[in-house]
């Protein structure tokens, strides 16, 4: 095969600020009752740091490397106790609106494109998020729209490769081995998590305005910039 796109979740094919900052108030959450931090503290601290360290899960363990009472938490910890349906339902899904849904059907329409003129050969979902967080956007999408996306395949990176996250380098080294492509082109809105060299790398951002860089990272206001790029 020749090229595949991956394409980040949160912040790419979903770009809500209030979700987004909903989501992180969880997560920061999480990281209080984890560590010794205040609510407060914790929420600025996850702000801070959050891009360095890639997931708040790997800064509330760093956080508590040195206390011996605090056990290592897992993803599976921080999932459950971020994504519940509850919370998901109420302070997520319900703030979906049509500024998602433009940029939800700009992806439809080029994912349709490169691959019915054969630019791309496969699309993934490439995403730290649990897949049932991934499908339920996607479903949520799907019912406003009546168009669903050409996507081989959903991959949660962590309940895909043994609970690794980006921007660890195994999950790619690994995505790599198991699918064998000439060309991975990679967007995500993080550029803490676009290091792996073999890939083409593209940070996903609407207010950014230089396309090409000294540091090989692209970078894509809108979908239809990833034309530029084939």
């Amino acid at each position: 095969m020749d090229k595949c796109l991956l394409l980040d979740f949160d912040g790419v094919i979903l770009n809500n600020k209030t979700v987004n900052d909903n989501l992180s108030k969880r997560a920061s959450f999480f990281l209080s009752e984890n560590t010794h931090l205040t609510p407060e503290h914790a929420l600025k601290v996850n702000r801070k740091q959050y891009k360095k360290y890639g997931h708040t899960l790997y800064l509330t363990n760093e956080i508590n490397k040195k206390n011996k009472f605090k056990k290592k938490m897992t993803i599976q910890d921080f999932n459950e106790y971020v994504y519940t349906d509850d919370f998901v339902n109420k302070y997520c899904l319900k703030e979906i609106y049509d500024d998602d849904i433009v940029l939800y059907k700009q992806w439809y329409e080029v994912i349709k494109y490169v691959k019915y003129k054969k630019m791309i050969d496969d699309v993934f979902i490439f995403s730290n998020a649990p897949s049932m967080w991934i499908e339920s956007v996607l479903k949520k999408f799907e019912k406003l729209t009546s168009i669903s996306l050409d996507i081989e395949n959903v991959t949660s990176v962590p309940e895909k490769f043994n609970n690794k996250l980006k921007p660890d380098i195994r999950p790619f080294k690994q995505f790599t081995e198991t699918y064998k492509y000439a060309n991975y082109i990679f967007i995500d809105d993080s550029e803490t998590n676009l290091q792996y060299d073999k890939w083409i790398n593209c940070l996903f951002d609407p207010n950014e305005r230089i396309m090409d860089r000294d540091d090989q990272i692209y970078v894509i206001n809108s979908p239809y910039d990833l034309f530029k790029l084939l």
